[in-house]
């Protein structure tokens, strides 16, 4: 029961009161207990939950900050990468649109060649743009290309570039292609092929022509030598022009030639030499030593 006291003036009164079934009824402990429960496991099933999010919160945040560490170091290697590329590089999206160019400082002319936002073939020359565009097609078909040739006039120099193209396709879609386009300078090579082949075309001449090495082993001969000598060019390889003595001259003859050959560079006269068969013709002969 719950009692109350009261003080009044000469005396002092107690009230009790207490509910006629009691304050909780028998049947209703046991659901009290188990309401109880439930409510605590859900509260506890929350605090739990709770924990778990903000400890794989922390989780992710840390997996974000590794990989945002990791994304910046490849971007830096990338960077790097480019900038040690001492070629254009150029990405072409499958309409023909250059989307991205990275050009050596010192080819810098090339921006005005190839502009982003722009079809590849908007400043280019009709031969330039066809050579690229054919190299688009076999890369497409192959997953890559490289070989092809094409030349630029930038300012006032002719400029001849190879071209490496490699394709890359997402999925299997057309509008997901790109190319990835490598120009790599070759005017120097270009240059020096041209001047082989002119000096070719003048080794060919109508005058036997024989060069030998610096230990005086014969590393090439014309035709006219060969039809001249008798000797065919793989039968001479390696061996040294005494090969064709006459026998004529003596050995201060071949002395005063190479102190000539020495002291100046070259050396002129008419000399006897001897033919595969034996024959002994004279030849008027012009040696030329080529420093390298």
């Amino acid at each position: 029961p719950v009692s109350v006291f009261l003080e009044l003036p000469n005396v002092q009164w107690q009230l009790q009161a207490v509910p006629v079934d009691g304050w909780v009824p028998n049947s209703l402990i046991g659901m009290y207990v188990v309401v109880s429960l439930l409510v605590a496991g859900v509260m506890a099933r929350f605090v739990f939950l709770a924990c778990r999010m903000h400890e794989q919160k922390q989780q992710l945040a840390f997996l974000l900050s590794e990989k945002t560490q990791q994304a910046l170091s490849t971007a830096r290697r990338l960077s790097s990468t480019l900038t040690a590329i001492p070629d254009p590089l150029i990405e072409i999206c499958a309409t023909g649109t250059v989307t991205d160019l990275h050009v050596p400082s010192d080819e810098a002319e090339i921006y005005n060649c190839f502009k982003v936002g722009e079809h590849f073939s908007a400043h280019l020359p009709h031969d330039a743009a066809v050579v690229l565009d054919n190299s688009f097609a076999e890369a497409l078909r192959n997953g890559s290309h490289r070989g092809a040739v094409f030349n630029l006039t930038i300012g006032e120099l002719n400029s001849w570039f190879e071209v490496s193209v490699v394709c890359n396709q997402a999925d299997n879609l057309e509008h997901h292609q790109s190319y990835v386009v490598l120009l790599r300078d070759i005017t120097v090579r270009q240059d020096a092929e041209e001047q082989l082949r002119v000096a070719a075309t003048a080794f060919e001449t109508q005058d036997g022509i024989l060069i030998s090495d610096k230990d005086n082993h014969i590393i090439k001969v014309n035709k006219a030598f060969e039809r001249i000598s008798g000797y065919r060019e793989e039968e001479v390889i390696g061996q040294s022009p005494s090969v064709f003595s006459s026998g004529r001259h003596d050995a201060t003859f071949y002395q005063a030639m190479f102190s000539q050959l020495e002291e100046t560079g070259s050396w002129e006269g008419e000399i006897w030499n001897r033919r595969k068969n034996g024959e002994v013709y004279p030849e008027w002969l012009s040696i030329s030593t080529v420093l390298g």
